[in-house]
């Protein structure tokens, strides 16, 4: 395997001067970029003169991750090579389904499953529920076959994302990349790294992501309550306090949920993923020194399968994150590298949510926000 990482910022491109394979032997190109960047047909073109043999998988973000930097306004990407791995992609949108779920379970089906072994997903990040197309997904995969992925992004903007498979680019794609055959290794991890806030509660009231009642009390009013002075500056302050929905086993680690509005009218929160009724719950709260420690942890985690020397490291990292972490968001890519062999080349982008496993006990892919998905590759 060989791959070769290039970017784009400030009207320069860097990297194809590394191009160290004929153009037509690169398979896959991953490409992340800024949404306006996106609209110059110009920019796009260029990236498949470099590699016209390549299946272009593209997606908008909200930052972009380049070894190690995070940048804003740039595009960044990936082009394999593969010796012993094949391929095949597939794209649709949402607007062929009737929901989320239907739209994953189909999406799923058109993968051959003969050999199947992971499946990259990126996913319209503004139309698409994630929590609903990812149990779609895992219905309609063979058990066994890992899924990690993101939600495309849109800035601090969050008012439109896009996704495309080469020329097929807008609003409501959701793509999946499978990858087959036993030569090629991918491990994975996923951490959070926010502080618990409170007792332990239940959700009895919601629906799929709308929340309206923890411990029979409007929920808006029980999370002002907990924010004090931060209540005034909802739903933005949001970002500063997830909610944790906590598993059944207790040394599991909580699937995290973002609010993305509030409606002061009937006291209800909507949230990026869904929050199920009679789920246990927890409020959260940044501490920044765990959140850049958590990064690393998730390094490790994906470091753990015996990679001899890994091809590339893929990062999806939650845009609250970014926001939260300020200046010190540099300092968690970082963190990130330091469980990596040294020289793995990484790119990857800020998301508005995650897919991956919860632990290495299981394969069933999930939604996270406001967490870390770090996925290895290497092909032997």
């Amino acid at each position: 395997m060989t791959t070769t990482t290039f970017h784009f910022q400030d009207g320069q491109w860097q990297g194809f001067d590394r191009i160290d394979q004929p153009a037509d032997a690169y398979q896959l190109v991953l490409l992340f970029a800024d949404r306006i960047l996106l609209s110059n047909a110009s920019v796009l073109e260029l990236v498949r003169q470099q590699f016209p043999q390549a299946q272009l998988v593209i997606g908008s973000t909200a930052g972009e991750i380049f070894q190690d930097r995070n940048m804003l306004n740039s595009i960044v990407g990936v082009a394999m090579q593969f010796d012993h791995t094949p391929i095949k992609t597939v794209c649709r949108n949402i607007a062929e389904f009737a929901d989320s779920f239907d739209l994953g379970k189909n999406l799923a089906a058109e993968l051959p499953v003969d050999g199947l072994k992971y499946v990259y997903l990126l996913s319209d990040g503004s139309r698409v529920n994630g929590s609903q197309l990812i149990h779609g997904i895992n219905q309609g995969l063979p058990k066994g076959v890992l899924v990690t992925g993101g939600m495309a992004g849109d800035g601090d903007r969050f008012q439109t994302t896009v996704t495309g498979l080469n020329d097929q680019i807008g609003e409501g794609n959701v793509i999946l990349v499978g990858f087959y055959g036993d030569r090629l290794q991918v491990g994975y991890g996923s951490r959070g790294g926010w502080l618990y806030l409170g007792p332990d509660r239940t959700i009895t009231a919601s629906t799929n992501n709308v929340l309206y009642e923890i411990d029979g009390e409007p929920a808006l009013d029980l999370y002002k309550r907990y924010l004090g002075s931060f209540a005034d500056e909802l739903p933005g302050s949001a970002l500063l306090f997830p909610l944790a929905l906590l598993q059944e086993n207790p040394t599991d680690p909580p699937l995290v949920r973002t609010i993305l509005s509030i409606d002061e009218a009937n006291k209800s929160m909507v949230f990026a993923g869904d929050v199920p009724t009679g789920a246990r719950v927890r409020l959260m709260r940044a501490g920044l020194q765990e959140l850049v420690d958590a990064a690393g942890e998730a390094s490790k985690e994906a470091s753990t399968k015996h990679f001899k020397k890994p091809d590339f490291a893929l990062a999806m990292n939650c845009v609250g994150r970014r926001l939260v972490l300020g200046h010190r968001a540099d300092e968690e890519i970082e963190s990130i590298l330091s469980g990596l062999a040294p020289n793995t080349p990484m790119i990857g982008f800020y998301s508005y949510g995650e897919f991956s496993p919860m632990n290495h006990q299981g394969l069933t892919c999930d939604l996270h926000n406001q967490t870390v998905v770090l996925t290895i590759f290497e092909e032997n």
